[in-house]
């Protein structure tokens, strides 16, 4: 896998980009004790998946790769919640 396969972006809480083919409706972003996390739907239109992903714990994107959490960012006044993800095409 080259490192142009792999595609990483800081996505705004409430948006749904498009990774590797799939959609991922991010719905909430936190740090629940702690730990970076935000609760995704993947979709492909034909199937949808609801999880959490933290940065122990990648999501599958439906067959087509991996989801990694690499950070979150409060919002400032006026703003949402972001997070870094990272999607790495299955080999």
């Amino acid at each position: 896998m080259a490192d142009a396969d792999v595609e990483e972006f800081w996505v705004p809480q409430g948006s749904q980009p498009r990774f590797l083919g799939v959609s991922v409706g991010v719905m909430r972003i936190g740090e629940p004790e702690g730990v970076a996390s935000a609760r995704v739907r993947i979709s492909d239109g034909e199937h949808s998946v609801r999880t959490d992903v933290t940065a122990q714990d990648p999501a599958d994107l439906l067959g087509r790769g991996t989801l990694h959490l690499l950070g979150v960012e409060r919002p400032r006044a006026g703003e949402r919640a972001r997070v870094r993800f990272r999607a790495v095409p299955t080999s």
